[in-house]
């Protein structure tokens, strides 16, 4: 490995051991909203820190969960395997068009998760952290555009589900269940 290499490797090692990412050791529950950071992902792989949601826990590994990232730019053009939320995910943000890019679904380790910051502190001085989540139906969306983005999409037909392949959907004014939770 080259030299130049090897110091960012280590200049990234030190970032995360002086608490600019603190990485998760528990693993999120699908439905969960997270930061996740892609760095070390080769282009055109993402390869930055983003919000992501949590669509499945590794059911033998408790450091692996699969993630569908999120997004605000909008996928031109808009295909089956492409989600819009119903409202930002992400408390502290002013609203905005988030969309799931559900044919970049990636399985991570829990060590490149970390929870949302909201920029506020606690009584006793900790950083205030929440976590995300996803409404039941828009969650279930997400699932069958990634069944879609992972080219699997006569599977949902087989089992009638084809609305779902049908375009990219938004969700419903019922299904406005998305929020955060405080994490202490």
């Amino acid at each position: 490995m080259p030299l130049y290499l090897y110091t960012i490797k280590v200049y990234s090692l030190y970032i995360v051991l002086n608490g600019v990412f603190m990485p998760l050791n528990f693993q999120p529950k699908p439905r969960s909203v997270v930061y996740c950071d892609f760095d070390g992902y080769v282009e055109p792989e993402i390869v930055k820190r983003r919000p992501v949601v949590v669509i499945s826990a590794h059911k033998r590994n408790s450091k692996l969960v699969a993630v569908v990232p999120l997004s605000t730019t909008k996928p031109d053009p808009i295909e089956t395997h492409h989600y819009q939320l119903l409202q930002n995910p992400l408390p502290h943000l002013p609203a905005a068009e988030v969309w799931a890019k559900c044919d970049m679904v990636a399985v991570v380790s829990t060590a490149r998760l970390d929870l949302i910051r909201t920029g506020r502190r606690l009584a006793d001085g900790r950083r205030e952290y929440v976590t995300g989540k996803i409404g039941a139906e828009q969650f279930e969306a997400i699932r069958k555009a990634v069944i879609s983005g992972l080219g699997l999409g006569s599977l949902l037909e087989a089992a009638g589900g084809t609305a779902a392949l049908g375009g990219a959907q938004k969700g419903s004014p019922a299904d406005a269940t998305s929020g955060a939770e405080k994490v202490k």
